[in-house]
């Protein structure tokens, strides 16, 4: 719990640089790890794609060091450490993959090895700030091009935590039932890296007692990006946030209250067999620093669920409701955990 505290700390006063650009030289490769446990995710999300994808989704954690719902246990490959699990795909069906990888002791990065290899079927390539990433399956294929820019929205950075998202342009194509569709417009890259809290084997020492995350990426119009989170320590709040970001202007830190209005009627089973309420109508108020409503967001999910977020699930869903005193509408995307008692 002493880390949790430290964490709750950096999150009330975080070191966010809402006018600082995000620094070209960080290294975030596998190989920069290699030496020090924990895990890390790398994301890239797109909120926002035409019928019938709506969304798409690729996440990845990387020698997880065994967070409760990071890491559920009947997906882990092999012991801790060497364990990567990946969720790739969108709402349309025949185009989702979820799978858990060994990671090879020896693996390095290079011209002719991608940045992260899973299978045959999925990889990332890099050169910063340009990333290509590429998914092959029976039905689907996604090949997309990004430039990372430098508005990077940091949700935390403490000596033993990172986890920032920076707002990147993409461009490519679907090919999904013989049929190529070209895709373009605004996604998130993110990246987080976790240090283990001690040198147990044991997976249930080393579990974070995170029982509840929601995370929400909204596309308010062409250039502006708000993203959304509220999380749970041992049935503590101890995040509500939204950042909001703008190619040509500043990023801007606010609190942010989310409430759900209603569950979908069927209940979700996760892989440990664990039941599942999943929301069907939600809402978010993001308040300024005086306090004053800023952005209302009214969603109501009109995707399928897809699990493999670690004990979770992500989804799309349409929105409307207000910002800069006029009305909006759009799409959204969510990550959703919930591992509370008695929820």
């Amino acid at each position: 719990m002493g880390f949790i505290k430290q964490m709750h700390k950096a999150i009330d006063h975080p070191t966010i640089r809402s006018k600082r650009s995000f620094l070209q030289e960080y290294a975030w490769q596998p190989q920069h790890r290699a030496q020090q446990k924990g895990w890390s995710r790398y994301g890239i999300i797109i909120p926002d794609l035409p019928i019938p994808h709506q969304f798409f989704s690729f996440l990845s954690i990387v020698s997880s060091a065994g967070p409760e719902v990071v890491e559920p246990d009947p997906l882990l490959q092999t012991h801790l450490g060497k364990n990567a699990m990946i969720v790739a795909g969108t709402a349309a069906k025949m185009a989702r993959h979820s799978q858990s990888h060994l990671i090879p002791q020896n693996y390095q990065s290079s011209e002719s090895n991608p940045f992260l290899q899973f299978g045959k079927d999925v990889s990332m390539a890099w050169q910063h700030p340009y990333y290509r990433v590429v998914i092959r399956q029976a039905e689907f294929k996604l090949d997309i091009q990004l430039k990372n820019t430098d508005k990077v929205s940091w949700f935390i950075q403490m000596p033993m935590y990172d986890h920032f998202s920076l707002l990147s342009h993409y461009e490519g194509y679907f090919r999904y039932q013989g049929g190529i569709q070209k895709i373009s417009g605004l996604c998130t890259f993110e990246y987080a890296f976790c240090k283990s809290l001690n040198d147990s084997s044991s997976i249930a020492e080393r579990k974070i007692p995170l029982d509840f995350s929601t995370y929400h990426i909204v596309s308010l119009d062409e250039q502006t990006q708000l993203l959304l989170n509220e999380t749970h320590f041992n049935g503590e709040k101890m995040v509500n946030k939204a950042f909001l970001r703008n190619i040509e202007g500043d990023n801007q830190a606010l609190e942010a209250e989310f409430e759900i209005l209603s569950y979908q009627s069927r209940l979700a089973i996760a892989e440990d067999g664990r039941p599942l309420k999943l929301p069907f109508k939600f809402r978010w108020l993001v308040k300024n620093k005086c306090g004053d409503t800023e952005i209302i967001i009214r969603g109501e999910v009109d995707t399928s669920m897809l699990y493999g977020i670690s004990n979770g699930y992500v989804g799309g869903y349409g929105y409307e409701g207000f910002y800069k005193g006029r009305e909006i509408e759009g799409r959204g995307y969510m990550e959703y955990i919930d591992r509370r008692v008695g929820e």
